[in-house]
């Protein structure tokens, strides 16, 4: 008999779970305290740099569209994203970050140098960075 498979899923979900272990973890201390819920930080973080049309939002979350809206009505208001025109589409908005947005994404990038420094110590450095290209690659691939 062979070496017993192990679940690709069941892997990417314990790493998903120590990286959200790591970010609560960096969250909870004092300076880093958010009136955030978890499902805004979702938004935020699918907005992200480029920003994204409401309906890649809405299939992003699988939720319904009006609750999407509503969320992003709240970040909106609270100076965490804003809606402005897509140059390509002259009617279409684009969500973008907005002041508040950007420091909190940068905040993230923060946490997440912090979370890879200390994988980087375990794993190396060229293992950390071939698993990055190979996600790189899988999520190209689901994209299309």
């Amino acid at each position: 008999m062979g070496a017993e498979r192990t679940d690709l899923r069941q892997l990417l979900w314990l790493v998903q779970s120590e990286i959200s272990r790591e970010l609560n973890a960096l969250r909870a201390e004092p300076a880093a305290k958010s009136p955030l819920r978890p499902v805004h930080e979702q938004i935020l973080s699918l907005v992200g740099e480029r920003g994204q049309y409401m309906t890649d939002l809405v299939a992003g979350l699988s939720l319904p569209k009006q609750t999407v809206s509503d969320l992003v009505a709240e970040l909106e208001r609270s100076g965490f994203l804003q809606r402005i025109s897509d140059p390509d589409h002259g009617v279409k908005k684009r969500v973008t970050l907005g002041t508040k947005g950007r420091k909190w994404l940068g905040q993230q990038h923060a946490y997440l140098d912090a979370v890879e420094k200390r994988w980087i110590k375990q794993v190396g450095k060229k293992d950390l960075e071939a698993l990055r290209a190979t996600l790189v690659r899988l999520a190209r691939v689901s994209e299309a």
